[in-house]
């Protein structure tokens, strides 16, 4: 099946800065599967609008579109950048763990090492 490129929304949560994606017209999502996909222009614009409206609700900030790759059952990123977005690498795990108690992330312990090297 030949792949084709469409566009999705992406912003961070303003609750927390998780990367979310649009998924319905008042509903945002941590998985980029979920995401509404646009087939051109005229439907990356309405996907835009969403974007505005849910800024003005505070629910996101910075809602931007985004190249991706559909082959049918899997929605990847084009861009290196956005599929480390995508990945939750830099904010999700960081704030699961926060909210677990679980031990400490390779980010906690990178702080550690510096705060040490400071002393």
């Amino acid at each position: 099946m030949p792949r084709l490129v469409h566009k999705i929304l992406t912003a961070n949560r303003l609750a927390d800065g998780v990367v979310v994606y649009l998924a319905d017209a008042d509903r945002w999502s941590e998985d980029i599967s979920a995401a509404l996909l646009a087939f051109g222009a005229e439907e990356t614009a309405e996907l835009e609008r969403a974007g505005v409206a849910a800024v003005a609700s505070r629910l996101v900030v910075a809602p931007y579109a985004i190249e991706v790759d559909c082959d049918g059952e899997y929605v990847r990123p084009l861009s290196v950048r956005e599929r480390i977005r995508a990945s939750h690498r830099t904010t999700l795990a960081f704030h699961r763990e926060r909210e677990t108690g679980a031990a400490a992330s390779a980010v906690d312990g990178t702080l550690a090492a510096t705060q040490e090297r400071a002393a």
